[in-house]
């Protein structure tokens, strides 16, 4: 390959080289490590990673391949787009937020709906919870009882037994599930918090920003 240095007003004599045979065809210059500007045929491969431009036989520029990016600069640039991913979904969110609650007082009476139903799931199971304690205080005394009547066989006390154990679990069971309930209530409160919060930050914001529509092709 023929290489050689040009200055800013030697890249006029490029229509003139272009007649050239070595040059017959396209026109590459670049820049070398001494910031002085090279042209030939090709770009070697040690400058291609900086970029370089490309001229027809004409000397017109047909190419313009910029610089490879350094990691430092892809590193920047995954950030940036990591930023505007989060942007974007935040900003979706948000508008779905928006869409199901138009003031906060939407929010505190969708709070309290929730927060009802979950009431009267727990005080069901709080009712539920006591009948059974009040059946087990009476098997209990039933089985106590019967251990002292001789009329009472092992049979049946065995089976006053396995009803109180029967009753044992189903207050165990009925607890676990209404732990789970004031868990859910606490948590429902957590969520209409977040709700809230994000509520108030967004018409902090100004609200959110006019809908980009995409140009239909």
């Amino acid at each position: 390959m023929k290489n050689f240095s040009v200055d800013k007003l030697a890249l006029l004599s490029l229509l003139l080289l272009s007649a050239h045979p070595c040059f017959a065809g396209k026109i590459q210059c670049w820049v070398n490590d001494a910031g002085i500007t090279e042209c030939g045929n090709y770009t070697p491969p040690q400058y291609s990673q900086k970029g370089f431009v490309e001229y027809s036989k004409r000397g017109i520029k047909t190419k313009e391949v910029k610089r490879a990016p350094t990691q430092e600069e892809i590193a920047e640039l995954e950030r940036q787009e990591q930023e505007e991913l989060k942007r974007q979904q935040q900003e979706k969110e948000d508008r779905q937020l928006l869409d199901i609650f138009s003031t906060e007082r939407d929010i505190e009476l969708a709070r309290a709906a929730a927060l009802n139903a979950i009431d009267g799931q727990i005080q069901y199971d709080q009712t539920i919870i006591e009948g059974l304690k009040g059946n087990l205080e009476d098997l209990e005394k039933s089985y106590e009882f019967s251990k002292k009547n001789p009329d009472v066989s092992e049979k049946q006390l065995s089976a006053i037994a396995r009803n109180i154990t029967s009753v044992k679990e189903d207050i165990r069971e009925k607890k676990e599930t209404l732990q789970r309930k004031h868990n859910e209530r606490a948590e429902t409160n957590k969520k209409y918090d977040a709700y809230l919060e994000r509520y108030r930050d967004i018409m902090r914001r100004g609200g959110l920003p006019p809908m980009r529509i995409k140009n239909e092709k």
